[in-house]
């Protein structure tokens, strides 16, 4: 609802003293006079059964309609999500594997740190470096692109 508020929209400090009737205001009308006596109407009452069931349904309806509404709602919300924070972020990291891809950087760093995945303590190393956030994205594509051609 946040985003719905705009400066133009949004009135701030209103008071009840501050409200008043317009010149051109004419009360509304009621349309439909209910002048029928309480019996009358208790007569026109459907059967319980037949209510029972109505409101039932109509429960049932509500709830149901419920449902859908949030699942619409939380759909509406994961497209735009991902329209505004996935897309890009998937998009620099592809640019960021290009360009670590075409300068060789990942395969000099892989060639460097490999040596350490010839025993356990290396590997325990070697995940510690992993972990580094500046380091993880430079060694996965070198790594890939090493296996790869190893492979080969």
């Amino acid at each position: 609802m946040a985003k719905y508020i705009t400066e133009k929209l949004y009135v701030s400090g209103v008071k009840a003293d501050n409200l008043s009737l317009s010149e051109d205001f004419i009360p509304p009308v009621s349309s439909e006079i209910n002048d029928t006596p309480e019996k009358e109407r208790e007569s026109e009452k459907t059967p319980s059964e037949n209510r029972d069931f109505k409101s039932l349904i109509l429960r049932m309806g509500e709830f149901i309609g419920k449902i859908v509404g949030i699942f619409y709602q939380s759909g509406r919300e994961s497209v735009e999500l991902t329209l505004k924070n996935i897309l890009p972020f998937m998009a620099f990291v592809s640019a960021l594997t290009g360009i670590i891809l075409y300068t060789g950087l990942g395969n000099l760093i892989a060639d460097i740190v490999a040596p350490l995945a010839s025993s356990p303590v290396g590997l325990v190393a070697l995940s510690l470096i992993l972990t580094i956030p500046i380091l993880s994205p430079l060694l996965g594509p070198g790594s890939v692109a090493s296996i790869n051609q190893r492979l080969v």
